[in-house]
């Protein structure tokens, strides 16, 4: 008796993991599904974007090529006032 009991939990444990792991494989095709629309409608430069070379880390302006630079935290605090 004693070992049928622990064959049941075991076999209640398999079909609960079953169902986990369905529930986590449907939960990833919907985050990779949702993910990719998102990519598809943003991937593209937005009107008046700045663009900056990941190479160079530099953008260009209407006067010249501009390096990237550091900004402070005062200078953004500022900025946003605005």
């Amino acid at each position: 008796m004693r070992e049928s009991g622990r064959r049941r939990e075991w076999l209640c444990a398999m079909e609960c993991n079953a169902v986990v792991q369905e529930g986590l494989w449907h939960s990833n095709a919907r985050f990779t599904a949702s993910m990719s629309r998102i990519m598809e409608e943003y991937s593209h430069p937005f009107k008046d974007d700045i663009l900056v070379s990941t190479d160079t880390l530099t953008c260009d302006t209407p006067d010249r090529p501009k390096q990237w630079e550091r900004v402070s935290k005062k200078d953004v605090k500022n900025r946003r006032k605005y």
